[in-house]
């Protein structure tokens, strides 16, 4: 990182700085991760970071992995609005050109 304003010539990642862009080089990638509706709710047991509050079992801690728990489990099944969904080829897509027309305004 530079301190103060680059020299000419200065790189960062082979890219040249120019002014403050120094602060904020250019995007080198995107990594784009997500879960479908559903499919790993409170109590899994692959564990869960979700924080929960339930009158007849009590909290899970926030920020924390709480591990699997067959109880919480169902009880979050059973308040779901509907099925599970994943994600098919038309809704990936749709998502692929999302993320391609903001890569390409970036």
């Amino acid at each position: 990182m530079f301190i103060g304003e680059p020299n000419p010539g200065d790189t960062i990642a082979g890219f040249p700085q120019i002014g403050y862009a120094h602060l904020m080089p250019r995007t080198l990638g995107y990594h784009y991760v997500k879960s479908g509706y559903g499919l790993w709710l409170p109590g899994d047991d692959r564990g869960s970071w979700s924080q929960a509050w339930d009158e007849q079992i009590g909290f899970t801690e926030p920020h924390t992995l709480n591990p699997g728990d067959p109880v919480r489990q169902r009880m979050a099944k059973e308040r779901m609005k509907h099925e599970p969904v994943r994600l098919d080829a038309a809704m990936i897509d749709a998502i692929v050109g999302a993320i391609d027309r903001c890569a390409s305004s970036s």
